[in-house]
């Protein structure tokens, strides 16, 4: 039920015959002015109808809001729904591919650090990478090799989506 709800409000965007009633206008006269209002009539009567000169602002804010939110910055045009979801969906994986950089980067420099000692001292492969682990450098290097190639690989995988 929610997700109708859902689709209802992003075609309508807004129910005007329930706004109508809501301030105060029967239910008769609301669907009149709404049914006449999307043949394009307005809803101002004179230049003294205060009513209608307020609720033809909400509707022209309204209908601005909706047409706006669709149209492409490039070429003007309409997009898509699909084009839309898409786009939010990019926004919301955009900090996850950020830290998914920061630990590719983190995970390269770690491999490229152990390969700069390894070039300095050969023996140093077989040092442990500190007094309190039991974690030899050689492990760590390749931990750090296989890491930056997954992180490498999911990165991209968030890229394409």
């Amino acid at each position: 039920m929610c997700q109708s709800l859902v689709e209802q409000d992003r075609v309508d965007h807004w129910n005007l015959t329930k706004y109508l009633a809501s301030i105060g206008m029967g239910k008769e006269e609301a669907e009149a002015w709404t049914g006449a209002r999307t043949r394009g009539t307005p809803f101002k009567a004179d230049d003294s109808d205060g009513l209608g000169n307020h609720l033809d602002k909400i509707w022209d804010r309204s209908s601005t809001r909706v047409t706006h939110s669709n149209f492409s910055k490039g070429t003007g045009q309409l997009r898509p729904n699909d084009e839309l979801r898409k786009q939010q969906f990019r926004d919301r994986i955009a900090p996850l591919r950020s830290f998914v950089a920061m630990l590719w980067a983190y995970s390269f420099a770690i491999w490229i650090y152990v390969i700069a000692l390894q070039y300095t001292n050969a023996g140093s492969v077989y040092w442990s990478l500190a007094a309190w682990l039991p974690i030899r450098l050689d492990y760590f290097g390749e931990a750090g090799f296989l890491s930056s190639f997954l992180f490498a690989i999911i990165w991209v995988k968030l890229k394409l989506t």
